[in-house]
């Protein structure tokens, strides 16, 4: 990085970021603290903090000082943190659904499918299918062939009354065995409501 612009490591994505807190730091001398993503050699992306403030050199011509921060297990930290919010926020959302008087199965089981694919970590490739006592609700892509899954059953005094399955589109797979406990934590729930 010595001799080179700083610019050449920053993440394409995040130029705009870099360029904008240089020429606020350059305009009013106030120091500034950022987040980016830089590249390493191999062209791979890693997060860091960065921190700028104005100086001099030992000329007396002014520089901008620069200390980076590795934020990489903070990030992964963060993601993690996103990823049990939204399944809190299914599971929360299905139970109180399971508990409306004025839902119909057909209704309930609708937007059970649509909390599910919401939650999953792979949100617009994910669908979803339950089965109840031999009918079957889906997503609107949804189908059998789907090899990428999860299914649990559904169960009602210890007696299977169907089950749930989520698929991806696409080529991902599922976030195991977060993903799997939130698939039995709503299967759990909606055999209350049987």
């Amino acid at each position: 990085m010595i001799k080179h612009p700083l610019s050449l490591f920053v993440a394409k994505q995040n130029q705009d970021i870099y360029y904008l807190h240089t020429r606020k730091l350059i305009e009013t001398g106030t120091p500034q603290a950022f987040e980016l993503q830089m590249l390493n050699k191999d062209g791979s992306v890693f997060w860091v903090r960065v921190e700028t403030s104005g100086a001099l050199d030992t000329n007396g011509a002014p520089m901008i000082r620069v200390m980076f921060s590795d934020i990489a297990e903070q990030k992964r930290a963060e993601t993690q943190i996103n990823k049990r919010m939204k399944e809190l926020t299914c599971i929360n959302d299905v139970s109180r659904l399971v508990f409306n008087q004025n839902l119909t199965e057909a209704q309930l089981c609708q937007q059970v499918i649509e909390c599910l694919a919401a939650a999953m970590g792979f949100q617009q490739i994910a669908v979803a299918a339950i089965t109840l006592d031999g009918k079957e609700y889906q997503s609107k892509n949804y189908s059998n062939g789907l090899e990428t899954r999860l299914t649990t059953p559904i169960l009602h005094n210890t007696k299977e009354c169907g089950q749930i399955t989520v698929c991806y589109t696409g080529s991902a797979r599922f976030d195991l065995p977060e993903e799997q406990n939130l698939l039995d934590n709503i299967a759990n729930v909606l055999g209350l409501w049987r």
